[in-house]
């Protein structure tokens, strides 16, 4: 029996690792800068820079591409934005109502997991988690907000439904791994 539960067990490991299924394409974790270094967290080894097409085909322009990591099938991606919006630090604290209440209204199908206050290294920010609809599927996002030297500061970790068991861990490290360098 123990022979035949070894084999099952190796058995699924190489079908993951082919299919490219399994959670060890997102285990390793490297530590990246933003902002000038700024900003450093630690994110999926898998994850790369998005090449200028890819930016603006994922997000029409809206974000530099040196700002965006992404897998290679797109369907895993992390954004970093600071600015170009003041945002006071005093307004952290009401940022998840408010943006639980305005995605709600402009945002048909979104369904919420979280948006609360929360402290990483010293520093607040609010943090919302939902899955959205997409064109073709569905999205989980995690999102941190919070200011920085009086701009707002938005990281957004997204993937699709159907990765997110393999990919939802890893994501919860590297936003708790978000440190503001002074």
């Amino acid at each position: 029996m123990a022979v035949l539960i070894r084999c099952v067990a190796a058995a699924a490991f190489l079908l993951a690792v082919m299919t490219g299924g399994g959670s060890w394409a997102a285990e390793s974790m490297v530590e990246r800068t933003f902002e000038s270094g700024r900003l450093s967290l630690k994110v999926p080894a898998a994850l790369k820079p998005a090449s200028d097409e890819q930016a603006r085909r994922k997000y029409m322009g809206r974000v530099p591409a040196k700002n965006i990591l992404s897998d290679a099938s797109g369907a895993v991606n992390v954004v970093v934005r600071l600015g170009p919006k003041p945002f006071p630090a005093k307004a952290v604290p009401t940022m998840a109502p408010y943006a639980r209440k305005t995605f709600a209204r402009r945002r048909p199908g979104l369904v919420w997991h979280t948006a609360e206050t929360r402290t990483i290294y010293g520093r607040v920010y609010a943090f919302l988690e939902f899955t959205s609809p997409a064109h073709d599927t569905k999205v989980r996002n995690l999102m941190l907000i919070s200011s920085v030297d009086g701009l707002m500061l938005v990281i957004s970790f997204n993937v699709t439904v159907a990765r997110q068991d393999n990919w939802l861990p890893m994501a919860r490290k590297m936003i708790a791994s978000v440190k503001v360098n002074k």
